[in-house]
């Protein structure tokens, strides 16, 4: 195991390696480079992000439950996550 870490440059540049390349900016470069068709959608969400049309979850609840948002209990083991920081999974 040792010999084979050792041939990518050791644990740290493994990680070094790892860290530049979950980097958004650079996921984005690969995926144009491969002119992947979700390049599109995802500069999209970026956009929207950049913009603020996001809120957060505490901001959704008040906005939909009044004041009542304040005195509620929520189990967040039931939330539903949009989660695109795999973007190793699109084609």
């Amino acid at each position: 195991m040792i010999k084979i870490v050792e041939k990518y440059g050791g644990v740290d540049e493994i990680n070094r390696k790892a860290l530049e390349a979950g980097k958004v900016e650079n996921i984005m470069e690969r995926l144009r480079r491969e002119s992947s068709p979700y390049v599109k959608d995802l500069e999209w969400l970026i956009e929207q992000w950049d913009k603020g049309a996001f809120i957060s979850v505490p901001e959704y609840r008040r906005k939909i439950l009044g004041d009542k948002a304040d005195s509620m209990k929520s189990d967040d083991s039931f939330a539903v996550t949009l989660e695109i920081s795999a973007c190793n999974f699109f084609p």
